[in-house]
């Protein structure tokens, strides 16, 4: 039966490795009852980037995770070098400004846009609700420098610190055929299992990006590749 759980410290890695943890149980004579062990991969301490991000709309909530991160916040776009695109109301009220900014070199983030049409830049953009539940993975396999940094098999199975559990990261795909891929998923659904979508794209626009990104790192950021990801897109 359940006794409980074993805390135990992960070595600090200047790059990120396979390790396997062995367990022994004995009993008041030191006679092996059962063993066990356990394969899992640690990941180096993620460097946060120095660059200034500002919001489009006040997320006090996420503000405050950011700093607890050590990212650096301002309060103006003209200020920042990656404008964090949290409402599109907002955006489109502000849309001459920000893409002037992402034009002249800033990175411009779109987070957890719902589902709907909409047209950035002049492209054409579709976001979509997943089918048949949300996802618990995406696919990292294209040739963008971002998704080249993790493995297959790096956004699986996150852990929610909000539901201490396995969680969902995908509710929403985006379909923009003017836009480079960096993660992938699929549309799923009896008569089009397995047609591929996006889980994240870039624009360049000028000599800026512009970003966009639909899985859900509210509460994942516990997991190493989920605070990586996030490290990357805010990348400037």
């Amino acid at each position: 039966s359940f006794k409980g759980y074993l805390n135990y410290e992960l070595p600090t890695v200047e790059k990120r490795g396979k390790y396997t943890l062995e367990a022994i149980l004995l009993d008041e004579k030191g006679n092996q009852v059962h063993q066990n062990s356990f394969d899992f991969v640690v990941f180096p301490q993620t460097s946060i980037p120095q660059s200034k991000i500002a919001f489009v709309k006040p997320d006090h909530q996420l503000s405050k995770q950011l700093v607890s991160l050590g990212f650096i916040l301002s309060k103006k776009l003209k200020e920042a070098d990656v404008i964090l695109i949290n409402d599109f109301k907002t955006y489109q009220t502000n849309e001459r400004l920000i893409n002037r900014l992402v034009k002249e070199g800033r990175t411009g983030l779109f987070l957890n846009l719902e589902a709907g049409e909409y047209n950035i830049i002049n492209t054409e953009v579709v976001v979509k609700d997943t089918r048949m539940g949300k996802y618990y993975f995406v696919s990292p396999e294209s040739n963008h420098p971002i998704a080249a940094k993790f493995q297959s098999k790096d956004f699986w199975l996150w852990y929610d610190a909000r539901s201490t559990s396995i969680a969902p990261i995908l509710g929403n795909t985006i379909s923009a055929e003017d836009w480079t891929p960096i993660l992938y998923s699929a549309d799923t659904g009896w008569r089009n299992s397995g047609q591929r979508s996006l889980a994240a794209a870039e624009y360049k626009y000028g000599v800026g990006y512009f970003r966009l990104s639909t899985v859900n790192l509210a509460h994942k950021l516990i997991n190493p590749s989920a605070l990586l990801y996030l490290k990357e897109l805010l990348s400037h």
